[in-house]
């Protein structure tokens, strides 16, 4: 069971096993034989390393759930994230991925990251989320819209949002008040962002146009650079020396901040992509031994297998053929779902999760379905795994990742909407089921991941 260490929460669980067959009552829950599965546990402890980094040990946990949670799956991940006590606070990109989790029944704080438009900020203030500004007309647009609702005596209904309780607690969204802003100011990045002489301007606007200003905000752009980032940081200094005592929060730490211990000191932190194990930055030795967990893995079932006499060709453009009698599997897994299609051809290769046998992808990658040689026959729904939820340099997001040239996070939020998603718990138990192209989550009480729920 999880305990609590101080203020934050632990956890003690194993990863996550699965057997090496699964039942086709759970099969037919999940709706396809092959799916994203997702370690629930692991977000929980990868969560509690990056805040026991930190020198600010009270850091408000902003858990960064944008690109539907790096491909996780947006809403069971933001849920349990706050469900579990393990996050105070959630952050998305964009306006309409806030709406997504309210909509959901998710009435946590959720923060905005990126560039809001004063046309949007009539959606923020309905759905109560906290936008990130850095211009005086957003500034504006949001005064514009609290005025309509003092001025007409407007009520935001529950649908459009969470109405205000008796509570005090700075953690809730009811104690937040219609239409807090934070203000982001570019340090370095020059992506987003006030340019550093605005902030005085924006603060002075936020007063005059009666608009709740709570924090203060920038962003690395290079936490390898410790030269570069330590620029940054004074640069934030800087503009917030003027305002460290009227009562806003202040905040830089990303992933890469966390690890390479810059801005842990100030109020609160906003992990993303080492929430699901992955590393944005350090060595990677040194990542394993802080005992990160990737979170994600893809695995299924074979659709068709034949024993494909020698001669036989295989794939678009018959590019492989067998030179013996093979057995040959088929998985409705390509391109389409997000993976590569560099991989196929004997690139990589998948898991028999009964033996750990390697299984090389043969032929051509196609849209929906991927080709792969096996030693021999499986059994009836034998499970194999695509992607793994390690550090293998050929079959982990990092090794797919490296191999192609491109970052962990690309990998992840590839992963099609049609992929049904299914969340593990408590080293092996079934938790829930995100149905694909659907917001319909089936919360399940199985025994196992290979268990019939009950």
């Amino acid at each position: 069971m999880p305990m609590l260490h101080g203020n934050r929460l632990m956890t003690q669980k194993l990863p996550v096993v699965m057997e090496p067959r699964i039942s086709v009552d759970l099969l037919q829950k999940i709706g396809r034989p092959v799916f994203v599965c997702v370690d629930l546990d692991a977000l929980i402890h990868n969560m509690t390393i990056l805040a026991d980094l930190c020198a600010n040990k009270d850091a408000v946990r902003v858990a960064v759930v944008k690109g539907n949670a790096y491909g996780h799956g947006a809403v069971p991940v933001a849920r349990h994230f706050m469900a579990t006590g393990a996050a105070d606070r959630l952050a998305v990109a964009t306006v309409d991925e806030a709406i997504h989790l309210r909509r959901a029944g998710i009435d946590a704080i959720i923060h905005v990251l990126g560039n809001i438009q004063p046309w949007e900020m009539q959606r923020c203030v309905s759905y109560r989320l906290i936008p990130t500004v850095a211009s005086e007309q957003s500034i504006i647009g949001i005064s514009k819209c609290l005025e309509k609702i003092r001025t007409s005596d407007q009520k935001i209904d529950d649908y459009h949002c969470f109405a205000n309780g008796v509570n005090a607690d700075p953690l809730r969204n009811d104690s937040i008040a219609l239409g807090t802003i934070h203000i982001k100011v570019d340090t370095g990045m020059s992506r987003n962002g006030c340019q550093p002489h605005e902030l005085p301007q924006l603060i002075e606007a936020c007063k005059s146009y009666h608009v709740p200003l709570e924090g203060i905000l920038s962003m690395f752009s290079n936490t390898e650079d410790p030269v570069f980032s330590q620029s940054q940081i004074d640069t934030f200094n800087q503009c917030i020396e003027p305002y460290r005592n009227d009562g806003y929060v202040f905040h830089m730490a990303n992933s890469g901040a966390i690890l390479d211990n810059l801005a842990t000191d100030m109020d609160f932190i906003r992990p993303g992509i080492s929430l699901y194990g992955m590393n944005p930055c350090i060595d990677a030795d040194a990542f394993i031994r802080l005992g990160f967990r990737p979170s994600l893995s893809v695995k299924g079932t074979p659709t068709l297998v034949k024993k494909l006499c020698a001669g036989s060709k295989v794939g678009y453009g018959c590019t492989y053929t067998c030179d013996k009698d093979e057995w040959v599997a088929t998985f409705p897994f390509g391109y389409a779902d997000g993976f590569w299609r560099e991989l196929g051809e004997g690139k990589s290769f998948i898991i028999r999760d009964k033996t750990g046998e390697k299984c090389t992808v043969i032929g051509r990658i196609s849209m929906d379905a991927i080709t792969v040689q096996l030693p021999c026959q499986p059994e009836e729904n034998e499970l194999f795994t695509i992607i793994t939820a390690d550090f293998n340099p050929r079959t982990s997001v990092t090794g797919i990742a490296k191999g192609l040239g491109t970052i962990e996070h690309e990998v992840l939020i590839r992963l099609s909407d049609r992929l049904p998603r299914l969340y593990l718990y408590n080293s092996g138990k079934v938790h829930s089921i995100q149905c694909a192209f659907s917001n319909m989550y089936i919360e399940m009480d199985c025994d196992s991941a290979n268990g019939v729920a009950h």
